[in-house]
């Protein structure tokens, strides 16, 4: 598995602007039987998918969620900027995603460690 947000975000290149409403899509809350939840390829395999990625670089709990969310917002955020048309600088968008995916990767060779007292 490569190692790498480049990888999980699926390439260099932000969903927004060529799939319209795909992103969105995904964020679109529903009601699902936990259990079932649980158990479901899908959700279970994008889980799996990501959680191995942050493996790679070292990370176990509880850094593995702390990544995970760092992940997710840095995504969300970039993609509804995009999407509400929050980038009008002459510079593309895809050129800051690339760099945006560069400097995670940084940061998650590089992650902090634990805090004396955090919470696992």
């Amino acid at each position: 598995m490569e190692r790498s947000p480049h990888a999980i975000s699926r390439g260099p290149d932000s969903p927004a602007p060529y799939h319209p409403g795909r992103y969105t899509a995904t964020q679109i809350p529903i009601q699902i039987d936990p259990e079932l939840a649980a158990t479901a390829p899908g959700p279970r395999r994008a889980v799996e998918l990501t959680y191995g990625m942050l493996r790679g670089y070292g990370l176990a709990e509880p850094d593995l969620t702390d990544a995970v969310r760092l992940l997710r917002s840095t995504f969300h955020g970039f993609v509804a900027l995009e999407a509400a048309g929050g980038f009008a600088h002459a510079r593309s968008p895809q050129h800051s995603w690339v760099r945006a995916l560069d400097a995670l990767h940084t940061l998650l060779e590089h992650w902090p460690p634990s805090r004396e007292g955090d919470p696992a």
